[in-house]
């Protein structure tokens, strides 16, 4: 789960365009407050991938709709999203590679 969270995060940093901020953070740990401006009650992307690494490290165990939950992020980061070249998108996956293509045939 944290390879997710860590790819996902440096695919959302690369990115040239800036689509989906909602639903990013909709799908990780939100802040808190139910009532605010938005920034007060959903927060930032980079708050809530730090809120959602300390939930994992913290947990356990975890259910697998909560890995479901928070990978989406990361399906959506790389369908929706536009990035300066392949390389940058290599320089982010290749290093990961191994266990995403575990995660993507249900091995972890």
């Amino acid at each position: 789960m944290q390879t997710i969270l860590v790819v996902f995060y440096r695919l959302y940093c690369a990115r040239s365009s800036h689509n989906e901020e909602d639903y990013y953070v909709g799908n990780l740990i939100q802040s808190g407050p139910i009532e605010g401006t938005p920034a007060e009650t959903i927060g930032t992307v980079a708050e809530a991938v730090q809120r959602t690494e300390k939930f994992i490290a913290d947990q356990a165990e975890l259910w697998g709709h909560q890995g479901e939950i928070i990978s989406r992020n990361l399906v959506n980061v790389l369908a929706k999203e536009q990035f300066p070249s392949v390389l940058s998108l290599n320089a982010i996956l290749m290093p990961h590679q191994a266990v995403l293509e575990q995660i993507s045939v249900g091995i972890t």
